[in-house]
């Protein structure tokens, strides 16, 4: 038993130094655009991995997160998907301040590198520049909520979506309608995504 619990300690100082290394090395490249020791890529892959939080990440506290999944095989659709997450992604909202989706992704729009994908259009499918988009904002909306923001404007589809439940789902349009949240805590909150070939993962972080 006194083996077991000395080889458990062991692992988990190795565990912590192997982060420390880690985090010393992200510091010392200079590459990060938020001022923190992690960047975006980092900070989701060391906070949080199937529930488990490293608890040698503590430059920050995570407040929310959510997750969808996607076809694989819609190309169109899943560059446009990743294309909005890139965007919003190292976004920081200072206390009181209001986010607009719109604005931090901006147009949607074929000289921006969008592609044609599935819209709704009053309840009917059309196609469109952007497709896809939507599943960005619905995940970063149900984010929100999770970490404790005040929804300011969100609009649902005219018809329903498959990536999340019933009146979970927030629908934008560049120059229309839009999904905004402010940020109510006394600390700055950090937007971190990630995209795979088949979900989208949006956490919220105060920093």
């Amino acid at each position: 038993m006194k083996k077991n619990k000395a080889k458990l300690a062991l692992f988990a100082l190795m565990i912590c130094l192997f982060c420390a290394v880690t985090i010393f090395a992200a510091y010392a490249s200079g590459n990060n655009k938020s001022g923190s020791l992690l960047n975006n890529t980092e900070i989701a892959s060391y906070a949080y991995a199937g529930n488990y939080y490293d608890p040698c990440a503590k430059n920050y506290t995570l407040l929310g997160e959510f997750k969808t999944e996607f076809s694989p095989h819609l190309k169109s659709r899943n560059s446009n998907i990743k294309l909005a997450a890139k965007a919003l992604d190292g976004t920081i909202i200072l206390p009181g301040e209001e986010l607009s989706f719109n604005e931090a992704v901006g147009p949607t729009t074929k000289e921006n590198g969008y592609q044609l994908s599935r819209i709704f259009i009053k309840g009917k499918d059309k196609k469109g520049y952007g497709g896809g988009v939507c599943q960005v904002s619905s995940t970063l909306y149900n984010a929100a909520l999770k970490a404790g923001m005040d929804i300011t404007e969100r609009h649902a589809h005219s018809k329903d979506v498959y990536y999340v439940q019933e009146g979970m789902d927030a629908a934008v349009s560049y120059g229309g309608i839009d999904l905004k949240f402010a940020n109510p805590h006394d600390t700055p909150v950090k937007i971190s995504t990630s995209v795979s070939d088949s979900e989208i993962y949006i956490t919220i972080a105060a920093i």
